[in-house]
């Protein structure tokens, strides 16, 4: 539906389309909560080793009505590359409480941060992209907002290091498992692409 294509190194926008329309941005979202996270932590507020504790819950089998709830520990990092890699949206809420308290503070700052950024066609209700409740709620930018929000991420070798991880073996003090990027293109294209992010929902569609 829209899109842009822009070369870093001449500062040029070469390709655009509706490059200024919003549209549904999906888990393309979690660019603003690592983002947030980096600032933390290169403003020496956090620290990617801080030990986070979360509940967790999860059923016995596929199949089965029990569900087991547990408390989990994981780094800051271990949850940043949770949200850029796997794209797991309960990761989104843990570093936010981390970060601000609370998830209504944390939306706030989202926007105020797109706000300073000149981002003026975004608007965040969650921290990881889901769909709201009612449409003309969920998170939205436009392709031109979101350069604004790349270039600056850009800044951050910390984020392109997490971002360009084709496989991710990420721990917590019980478990570990290995997580698949859900940018295929950071796979198959593994010495040429290294991020940013991916997303997808019914209402925004694919988007990258």
């Amino acid at each position: 539906r829209a899109g842009l294509l822009y070369d870093i190194n001449k500062n040029t926008i070469v390709w655009e389309k509706r490059m200024d329309e919003a549209f549904p941005i999906a888990s393309l979202t979690k660019m603003m909560v690592a983002l947030l996270a980096v600032e933390d932590i290169t403003a020496q507020k956090r620290d990617w080793s801080d030990e986070i504790t979360v509940t967790r819950s999860y059923k016995k089998s596929p199949r089965s009505r029990k569900v087991i709830t547990t408390t989990e520990t994981y780094t800051l990092e271990s949850l940043v590359q949770l949200a850029m890699i796997p794209s797991n949206n309960q990761a989104c809420s843990d570093i936010g409480k981390h970060l601000n308290g609370n998830i209504e503070d944390f939306l706030l700052r989202m926007n105020a941060r797109a706000a300073e950024l000149g981002m003026t066609n975004t608007f965040f209700s969650t921290p990881s992209g889901l769909p709201a409740a009612i449409r003309e709620f969920d998170n939205k930018s436009s392709p031109n907002d979101l350069l604004k929000l790349c270039l600056e991420l850009l800044k951050y070798d910390d984020i392109l290091r997490i971002t360009s991880i084709g496989y991710a073996e990420i721990s917590n003090n019980k478990s570990k498992a290995i997580h698949r990027n859900h940018n295929r293109l950071v796979i198959d294209y593994d010495e040429h692409v290294d991020g940013l992010k991916t997303g997808y929902t019914r209402r925004a569609g694919f988007c990258l």
